[in-house]
Order: structure tokens, then sequence, then C-alpha cells
């Protein structure tokens, strides 16, 4: 059975993102609402500018309960679930940190525009930054006044499966949503699965190693390891991903570090934290026993064994379809 396809793409987050769903929808209107759901979501979020809520929160906290909207609830109780997940590898109090280090925008090169300004029981995030305490009926969130929360990379994830979801749902079909290389996968319970070719892109330069691998439902994504300005020739250099115990750049890490898992932001949660090992990445991703691909700055590609098989002869018509909607990561 042929599968027809459409797809839309826009630029948020400094990144692109892709709507990807099998035709008969009205696509119009799919455009439209993806469009607004990426606009909803930089506003909630985004670490690039000082209106988005997120970035409210950081600048008023006082290290007391602070009212958020019922999104930004859910995002930050996600981004502690993945700390919990990870145990702190994956840290959401790691914003201050990450703003010091002024770490540019992946597109324009600008640094951040958030200035800093600041030199109990429900407790869902605990780090060496100190602790995350959500409050379920009061919507409320209270952490350290000299700590930022950082969204931007599991926030992304969690959207992306919330998105193909809920498309799949309105629309019918099959969905696909790549927000800046976080791939969710949705289809309909009691409907025949069509099997979804993703080419990961990973190593690098970003790119230069490549494999194919099917994917149903759930999600992928892929962290890169590497920033290009502080790479040295014996290919040493630091990353862009904060180490949650130094709380400086991760030292020596994979070039990328790509995570297949139930969902979305799982497999986020995981790539980061494999980044976060640095040297000992391979050996985290295996305590952990995720599916995960690992390929070095020289090359060498470890993945564990439930990785899912390389798709060796896949139908080349198939993945020209899906790269000219933009699935590839």
């Amino acid at each position: 059975m042929t599968v027809q396809w459409r797809s839309h793409s826009v630029t948020r987050f400094s990144t692109r993102a892709n709507l990807v769903m099998t035709a008969g929808h009205d696509s119009e209107e799919a455009e439209a609402v993806f469009t607004k759901e990426l606009e909803l979501l930089d506003s909630l979020i985004s670490g690039y500018r000082e209106d988005s809520e997120l970035s409210i929160l950081n600048r008023q906290n006082r290290g007391r309960p602070n009212s958020v909207s019922p999104q930004l609830y859910e995002l930050i109780s996600v981004a502690c679930s993945a700390s919990a997940l990870t145990g702190g590898m994956n840290d959401p109090l790691l914003g201050r940190r990450v703003l010091l280090l002024e770490l540019p925008d992946r597109i324009t090169g600008r640094p951040p525009r958030v200035r800093i300004t600041r030199s109990g029981g429900g407790s869902l995030a605990r780090s060496s930054m100190g602790e995350i305490v959500l409050d379920p009926k009061s919507k409320t969130v209270q952490f350290p006044r000299d700590s930022l929360i950082d969204l931007h990379s599991v926030g992304k994830a969690f959207w992306a499966d919330r998105l193909a979801e809920e498309f799949s749902e309105r629309y019918g079909g099959a969905v696909v949503i790549d927000i800046g290389g976080d791939i969710a996968v949705f289809q309909p319970e009691g409907e025949a699965s069509v099997g979804i070719p993703i080419e990961v892109q990973a190593g690098w330069p970003v790119g230069s190693y490549r494999e194919t691998v099917l994917i149903q439902s759930g999600g992928i994504a892929t962290s890169g390891g590497l920033r290009p300005d502080t790479l040295s020739p014996d290919t040493s250099g630091r990353g862009h991903i904060v180490d949650p115990k130094s709380g400086q750049l991760v030292a020596m890490p994979p070039a990328t570090a790509t995570v297949a898992a139930s969902k979305c932001w799982i497999a986020n949660a995981y790539s980061t934290a494999i980044i976060a090992s640095g040297p000992k990445a391979e050996i985290f991703a295996n305590q952990v026993g995720q599916a995960a691909l690992i390929v070095r700055s020289d090359g060498l590609v470890t993945r564990t064994r439930s990785w899912p098989a390389k798709m060796e002869g896949f139908s080349e018509e198939v993945l020209r379809t899906l790269d000219q909607a933009g699935t590839q990561r």
C-alpha cells in the first residue's frame, strides 16, 4: 500500500519544525493550527525573548510559590519527570548556568536576550541547584531564587508528543511532528500501523553518519554534543550541554546521541543525559537500558542492544518523499 504524505514546515526556536501527515485532511487548517501551536510554545518557554512566560517567571521569582498557566505548569512537571528518570542528568534548574555561558542562538548566532539581574513536600526535582516544588491544586511552582528554569530541550519534545497525538485524533491517520530533531510519531489505535522510516543524521559534522530506522509510534530524539567554536584538532572540544554535576560545559561529549523511546520527551531526556555523561556516555546508556545510538567525533559508533535495526535497502521513493517532507534528523 502506497501512503501519500502532506507536509508543512515553519521556523521557530531558531530551528525548523515540520508537520507530516497522511493525505486526506484539510492541509490549510492543519498548517494554521500547527503554526499557532508553535507560537504558543515559543511564548511559553523561549529563553531568547524577555516576554515569554518562563522568562518572566525566572526574572520575578523570589523563592516563593509562583502562579503559572496550566500549560507552563505541565511543561515544568514534565521537565521534573525527565530529571527523575535520568537521575538528575537532565536538570531543569540549569537555566542560570546556561545563560551565564551565553550560548548563542544556533541559527542567528545571537546570545540570549534574557538578562540575569540577581546574583518542601511535593518536590518533583532535586539537584545540586536546589529543588522544584509543584502544587497541582493551585498550579504553583516554587524554586530557589538564585536558580533559573530551562525548558527549551524537553519542552519541545513534549510539545511534539502532544501535537502528534492531537493531530492524529483530529485529522486521522499517521502523524509525524519534528521540532528541531525531536520527532514524535503517533498512529490511531485499531488501525493498521504505517512503518515510517526516519533517517538519523548523526556524527560530526552533523550528517556525516546516517542510518535509517523504522518507527511505528513513539519518539526519537537526537542531542548534539559539540559546539563548533570549542572544537580543537584533537576533537576534545566541549559541548553546548551543561554537566549537572559540575555546572560547566560537558567535556569530551559524544558528537551526537540519539534515543528511541515510547515518548519523544523521554527520548529527549535520555539523549541529553547521555551527552551530559561526557566520556562515560556509552556506560550510562547501557546502564539505563535505553535504545541509543551514540556517535563520537572520531566516527566511532555505539548502539545499545535495544536500538532499532537498520533498514537496509529501504524504498528510496519513500525516503525521498519523507525527506522532502522534512522528517530527516
